[in-house]
């Protein structure tokens, strides 16, 4: 088994290709991103995102929205992100909730993004780890501390290690209004 050990600050990890959600466009109403078509590029680095959970039927549903941080004249996510970032949020889910999934096109060395709930309070992030095989080689967990502050100050989840093929971002426990990445930062 690979080791890989847990990044907590954007800046550890160097010269990161960083990939930005917001594809160029921005409104102020929420934009749904389809799962059938959730690839982003950025410098020949090709990533798919999808987040999947069960209704209270036990049925699969899909489901990531494209939000912007509020800026005083611009309201729109309530977070702790930078003024204006793109962020994909899983919306109101609930307790079946599912994780916010980033396959890689091909493996990489580092990966990460900051995470919140959308509301203020402590939570505790989750980020799992699989190798390019689908095999699960880490899971670390991280406090974590939700606010409406706008001043870039979410928790970042990051992973440094060999053949990291997908991540997920997640919360240990479920919040009724679900969780947001912002970008993603990427070390071949």
């Amino acid at each position: 088994m690979a080791t890989h050990t847990f990044v907590a600050d954007r800046i550890n990890l160097n010269n990161a290709i960083v990939i930005d959600w917001d594809r160029g466009e921005k409104s102020s109403v929420p934009a749904a991103i389809d799962n059938s078509n959730g690839t982003f590029t950025t410098d020949d680095l090709t990533v798919t995102v999808f987040h999947y959970w069960r209704d209270a039927n036990g049925k699969l549903q899909s489901s990531l929205s494209l939000r912007h941080q509020s800026a005083p004249e611009k309201p729109d996510w309530p977070g702790c992100f930078q003024p204006e970032e793109a962020v994909l949020w899983t919306k109101n889910q609930g307790p079946d909730d599912g994780p916010i999934c980033i396959k890689f096109q091909k493996p990489v060395s580092a990966a990460g993004a900051q995470i919140q709930i959308l509301g203020s309070g402590p939570f505790t992030g989750t980020l799992t780890v699989y190798d390019s095989t689908g095999q699960e080689v880490e899971k670390f967990s991280q406090p974590c501390q939700s606010s409406s502050a706008g001043d870039d100050s979410a928790t970042f989840l990051g992973v440094e290690g060999a053949d990291i093929g997908c991540i997920e971002f997640n919360t240990q426990d479920r919040h009724p209004t679900g969780f947001a990445i912002n970008r993603l930062s990427i070390v071949r």
